[in-house]
């Protein structure tokens, strides 16, 4: 009896985790807002130099077109791949009773190449790095012999999108199904 629960917690959360990696996938991992502004004694300019809310397949995209296919593959392998992977095999080792040893056995192996966590850990490092991040600084334009002060200031703000957190609960809502079911084998 015990380890039908087990089966079923664990196939539900598998399938829960496969969802959260859609939306993890798809929606915008974080914001990045670059504003500037150019101040003198005669005159202010300012405005927006670069707004992105990038998905991780979207950013997979641009780093391809970008001629950054090294990263790029890296990102599509081990946020992608290896998660699709990881799901489809979890599903076929729960509804294949003879492979369900080697499956958990393979699971633990891929588990150990994962970068998810390392991805997820990433975004959060550059987004506790980057809000609030400004640089200014004072030059001196020379116009028909005169010098004018001049202030260049850029901001950079940033922000966690949804996909942030739908990645995250990917990760620790399948590693739950795994967990789960790997007890349901125990028992046994």
């Amino acid at each position: 009896m015990i380890p039908l629960i087990y089966f079923r917690i664990a196939a539900a959360l598998n399938a829960l985790s496969l969802v959260l990696l859609y939306f993890g996938l798809t929606e915008p991992m974080m914001s990045l807002d670059v504003s500037g502004s150019v101040t003198s004694n005669f005159a202010s300019f300012s405005g927006t130099v670069m707004s992105k809310n990038p998905s991780i397949l979207a950013s997979v995209e641009e780093l391809f077109n970008n001629n950054k296919a090294f990263v790029g593959f890296l990102i599509l392998f081990f946020s992608i791949l290896v998660p699709i992977a990881k799901g489809g095999l979890a599903f076929w080792g729960m509804f294949n009773k003879t492979k369900e040893k080697i499956v958990v056995k393979i699971l633990a192996l891929i588990g150990k190449w994962s970068m998810a966590d390392v991805f997820v850990v990433a975004i959060l490092i550059a987004y506790l790095f980057t809000t609030g991040e400004g640089a200014s600084s004072t030059e001196q334009v020379s116009l028909m012999g005169m010098k004018i002060p001049v202030k260049i200031s850029l901001e950079m703000l940033s922000g966690l999108g949804s996909g942030f957190y739908f990645f995250t609960s990917y990760c620790l809502v399948s590693l739950a199904a795994i967990s789960i079911w790997q007890l349901k084998l125990v028992e046994k």
